[in-house]
């Protein structure tokens, strides 16, 4: 429970900048979100991230956002995607990204939230999106909603 309600915090804190930011989203994006599928958490390390369904390719950002790796974590049993997000636009801009997680037949487990600041144009961030319900065996990951705001 302790974990849940740090990590709650954590991802409260992340979303707080982008609650008071008032400039609209930049030019729209083009091209499909990565969706990654990984192993069981025993063998997450080891396994290949696959490339899988595509987002909604028309809002601003999607294009900015790839999936690295996507695994259940063996600590806390959470599942996770590590993501790497670029700015392709032509202004620093803060990110917020909503990653659903499902399990290998397509049920939703879980949903998490990845979220950096101040991003330069052509600049890159490395962000962990975490849901907080326990999960097991083999997981996906798929880019669900970003959200791109001028600093």
């Amino acid at each position: 429970m302790k974990i849940r309600i740090l990590a709650a915090a954590v991802m409260a804190a992340s979303v707080l900048p982008f609650a008071t930011a008032c400039a609209l989203p930049e030019e729209p994006g083009s091209s499909a979100s990565d969706t990654a599928d990984k192993g069981a958490a025993e063998d997450a390390e080891k396994a290949d991230t696959d490339k899988a369904e595509a987002a909604d390719t028309t809002k601003p950002g999607m294009d900015d956002v790839k999936i690295d790796s996507c695994s259940v974590d063996p600590t806390t049993k959470f599942p996770s995607a590590k993501v790497t997000i670029t700015n392709n636009s032509s202004k620093t801009s803060n990110y917020m990204v909503q990653v659903e997680f499902t399990d290998s037949g397509g049920t939703r487990l879980d949903e998490g939230m990845a979220a950096t600041n101040n991003l330069a144009p052509e600049q890159a961030s490395k962000q962990t999106a975490q849901a907080l319900t326990e999960a097991s065996g083999s997981i996906k990951c798929k880019v669900t909603d970003v959200t791109r705001y001028a600093s």
